[in-house]
């Protein structure tokens, strides 16, 4: 009760607004926006792919199977890619690093989509942009949760998943617009999302990392030593887990496990 009330989560019925909090801890919704741009784009280029599919294997002479293959690769390079991404900024905080060139990475891969001339040159830029999306999934909610204090964290994520959610129809609608009214060619419409994801990416330049723990394994640390003392103060290697530590210990838990 003690380390939750450190922590401020007491489990009080009424709540503080949001934007009170924000004050009080001096924060701001740029991480919010700032990675929620990055979850957007980073839609773009699989929703171009899945409309645009019959145009572009008309344009390389790759059938339905060849297009799903092609894809599938891509899927596998998203898939993989979280886990070697969360054990390179598990040591040092450069989460907001990783997430800014990450999304350069698939904004230059959409863009570089309307170049390619055959099946390779498609199946690596889309195993680029799978390998950079893992940022999504292992850096960007780990970053809001770091920055904001506990209080408001479950509001910031939300409003971060709801620009996904928001992305969902912006990709979609984007494709529409600019192979309709624009009347470009599949080519024309990568092209044309490559830099409007390019330009969204730049919106984020500004992220930094808070580091990790500042609301709350600092805080609870700061009580304990406040409490007993700093002569037994142990350094942060003493604590600390290896990354394969945290894996093993989160298949302890049978849901994960299965």
């Amino acid at each position: 009760e003690e380390a939750r009330r450190t922590l401020g989560v007491t489990g009080d019925d009424s709540t503080e607004r949001f934007w009170t909090l924000m004050r009080r801890h001096q924060l701001s919704l740029y991480p919010i926006v700032a990675l929620g741009l990055l979850f957007v784009c980073d839609g773009f280029q699989g929703t171009a792919m899945v409309i645009l599919s019959p145009n572009v294997g008309a344009a390389l002479g790759l059938g339905v199977a060849g297009i799903t293959a092609a894809r599938s690769i891509g899927g596998l390079a998203a898939a993989a890619a979280p886990l070697p991404m969360a054990a390179f900024v598990q040591h040092r905080a450069r989460r907001a690093l990783v997430a800014i060139v990450t999304g350069v990475a698939w904004s230059i891969a959409t863009l570089f989509t309307g170049f390619i001339i055959s099946a390779t040159g498609l199946v690596i830029i889309l195993i680029l942009d799978g390998l950079s999306s893992g940022s999504v999934y292992s850096v960007h909610t780990p970053l809001i949760v770091d920055s904001y204090h506990p209080s408001m964290r479950v509001r910031a994520v939300a409003a971060y998943q709801s620009f996904g959610q928001a992305g969902g129809l912006v990709g979609p609608l984007l494709v529409a617009l600019l192979a309709g009214p624009f009347n470009l060619t599949w080519r024309g419409v990568f092209l044309a999302l490559g830099l409007i994801s390019l330009a969204m990416t730049l919106m984020s330049i500004f992220l930094r990392d808070p580091g990790f723990g500042k609301w709350d394994t600092e805080q609870l640390r700061s009580s304990v030593h406040a409490a007993h003392g700093e002569s037994e103060q142990l350094t942060e290697s003493d604590v600390e887990l290896g990354f394969w530590e945290i894996c093993r210990r989160v298949t302890l838990l049978p849901t994960a496990k299965r």
